[in-house]
């Protein structure tokens, strides 16, 4: 993460001249250099929690600036506020491409997978586990004939991801089919600026077109070489399926054949940011206990990172509990923690309060869960009747006490009267409330009255 205005990439150094943004309109970065294909497909820039790819910008020039020295992206949506992060994520690998895996040169089997106007070719292979994961250039095919320009320009080249049962599941990286003519031999597909591909995934090529009637190159051999954990697996898919969908059947032909190819990239020393996620200890806590929020990050980070919290109310009020505006998680540790206070007060019933993640910083991003709720236990109900004590009651209806509802004592609870003119207070009789869950307490501390002469009870 680059928080300052200077940077080297390449062993050039550079300079970041200027931010604009127009609100819900432009976002325009000036560097003090023409921006390199290599460099602009490295660098995202970071405002609060937006993220903007300089590759998926436009090119452009400042006045009396170095050519294609801007970047810049029309209809952004972003409105700038004050006091947002802004920064730059460079994202530096090799620059030369390299066989992330091959078996191109293994012995050609006696028979070829055959690409005409019904079928869809897949094969598998297996990414390695560099954490940054890894970003692909081209993949190369083994053809046994030349393609006509009929034949090549009907032919497409997709990665798609995996199922997880076995079979491809969906496009994530539409290839360039090379120009005509196609020859025999290597033929390479080419990957748009940026693709990138996972760690430890399982991603498949797939190719089709109509009509081709071409046969690609399969071997029986497993050997084949690349970086660590990369592999091609030793079988080929065939759906009857042109163009393929997620739905298609998949059919593994006898032999064990797999098709001739290489995986052409490099692997990136770019990261995703770390998740950051929350947690509460206690989730429910009796009034006038403190809860625990906890924040944890997928990975530390070099830095220290404060994340904002939002509190706020869902059946509470803003006085029965502290405020918590942000956590603070200090550099090389996964975990921040922060103190919520709850207060007793003169309600009788629960209350629950939330506490989410606020507008995250560019240094991560968000994980699961998000939010927490946590429920505060009203500590004001009498377990006995000698626990008598004061409890708000609202007098203001004037209509038989017996039909009143006490404010604050919960769904089905009601008054009750006891003594002489039991049933009306105006007449003598000793007020009660009677809870919910049965218990019984007088609105007035008094002396204990036993259960049994409740004219409710």
């Amino acid at each position: 993460m680059l928080t300052d205005d200077d940077f080297t990439y390449g062993g050039v150094d550079y300079h970041v001249s200027r931010i604009v943004v127009i609100t819900n309109a432009n976002l325009i970065i000036d560097l003090d250099k023409t921006i390199p294909a290599s460099l602009k497909s490295a660098l995202t820039l970071n405002v609060g929690n937006a993220r903007f790819a300089l590759a998926d910008g436009t090119s452009a020039q400042r006045a009396n600036q170095p050519q294609n020295s801007q970047v810049r992206w029309s209809n952004s949506g972003l409105s700038w506020s004050i006091g947002d992060t802004v920064s730059l994520s460079l994202t530096e690998g090799s620059t030369t491409p390299t066989d992330l895996v091959t078996n191109a040169s293994e012995t050609v089997a006696g028979t070829h997978a055959l690409l005409d106007a019904t079928r869809t070719v897949a094969q598998a292979f297996q990414t390695g586990s560099n954490s940054g994961g890894y970003t692909l250039t081209s993949i190369e095919v083994q053809f046994q004939n030349a393609l006509g320009q009929a034949a090549r320009n009907a032919l497409e080249a997709q990665i798609w991801s995996d199922s997880g049962s076995g079979t491809p599941s969906a496009q994530v990286v539409d290839l360039t089919v090379p120009a005509h003519p196609i020859n025999a031999g290597t033929v390479s597909f080419t990957a748009p600026s940026g693709a990138t591909l996972d760690a430890d995934s399982t991603y498949w090529l797939l190719l089709w077109g109509n009509p081709i009637n071409n046969h690609l190159k399969t071997t029986t051999s497993d050997d084949q070489t690349g970086e660590t954990g990369w592999t091609i697996e030793n079988t080929f898919r065939r759906a009857t399926a042109n163009p393929p969908t997620g739905s298609s059947t998949w059919a593994t032909p006898t032999g064990g054949r797999s098709l001739l190819l290489t995986v052409k990239g490099a692997a990136s020393t770019a990261t995703t940011p770390p998740s950051v996620s929350i947690s509460a200890s206690p989730t429910t806590v009796d009034e006038g206990s403190p809860v625990t929020i906890t924040l944890t990050l997928s990975r530390a980070l070099s830095s220290r990172v404060t994340i904002p919290l939002v509190v706020y109310d869902f059946s509470s009020e803003p006085g029965d509990y502290g405020r918590l505006a942000s956590i603070t998680i200090p550099a090389n540790s996964i975990t921040g923690t922060g103190i919520i206070a709850t207060r007793h007060d003169a309600d009788i019933r629960d209350d629950v309060f939330g506490v989410d993640l606020g507008t995250l910083p560019p240094e991560v991003v968000a994980g699961s869960p998000v939010s927490v709720a946590i429920t505060i236990v009203d500590d004001d109900y009498p377990d006995t009747l000698s626990n008598l004590q004061s409890l708000p009651i609202d007098y203001s209806l004037q209509r038989p006490a017996s039909e009143r509802t006490p404010t604050g004592a919960g769904a089905g609870a009601a008054y009750c009267y006891v003594g002489a003119g039991s049933g009306n207070r105006g007449s003598g009789g000793t007020e009660y409330i009677r809870y919910p869950d049965g218990r019984i307490a007088e609105t007035t501390i008094q002396d204990p009255v036993i259960r049994s002469m409740f004219a409710c009870d």
